[in-house]
């Protein structure tokens, strides 16, 4: 691979990828006599995909808003994370989205903020998906619960055709009600 002069004692192999790696050395004098080979020595490059959290909560979310939450996906390995697919799946997938869905992190780089949406649609009530961040490490995918909660926010309209009818000691009102399904 390489020569290094006297008095040096080390030596760094750059630009490597992931993998594992063989190492075995030889002295030589100035005279060209050359020693044995050393022993044998490995070094093992490989990307570590690290999050702080498996859960992204979004708390509520008014019906037809959007709420964010972030995650940060991290490199704590010795070779380039590769990030080749984040999607999301499960029943409330399609009111959950995601960005960015894929992006390289160098060994020691900064971490990569994935931003993740949450805009509920239909009915009050608990929205979950899962958000699969698929890489090059050993563990892939990676699976992250994502919740909210779809909050109505719209009040009822109001009620019409109202109408009194006066009795003995008594008045007795009729309406039309609004046609929502979760008045009370």
């Amino acid at each position: 691979i390489a020569k290094v002069d006297n008095p040096v004692a080390t030596f760094t192999n750059t630009g490597l990828g992931a993998g594992t790696y063989y190492y075995r050395i030889k002295a030589a004098d100035t005279s060209g006599n050359k020693s044995a080979e050393s022993n044998q020595v490995s070094a093992a490059l490989a990307p570590v995909c690290s999050h702080p959290s498996d859960l992204l909560s979004f708390g509520s979310v008014s019906l037809g808003a959007s709420g964010t939450a972030n995650l940060a996906v991290s490199n704590t390995g010795t070779a380039t994370l590769s990030v080749t697919g984040i999607t999301v799946f499960g029943a409330g997938a399609p009111q959950f989205a995601v960005i960015p869905a894929s992006f390289t992190i160098n060994a020691g780089g900064p971490a990569q903020t994935v931003t993740v949406t949450f805009t509920p649609i239909g009915s009050p009530g608990s929205r979950s998906a899962g958000l699969s961040i698929a890489h090059n490490a050993t563990d892939s995918p990676h699976t992250v619960t994502l919740s909210g909660t779809a909050q109505d926010v719209t009040p009822p309209a109001a009620p019409s055709g109202l109408s009194a009818i006066a009795g003995v000691n008594q008045a007795t009102l009729t309406w039309t009600a609004g046609a929502e399904s979760d008045l009370s």
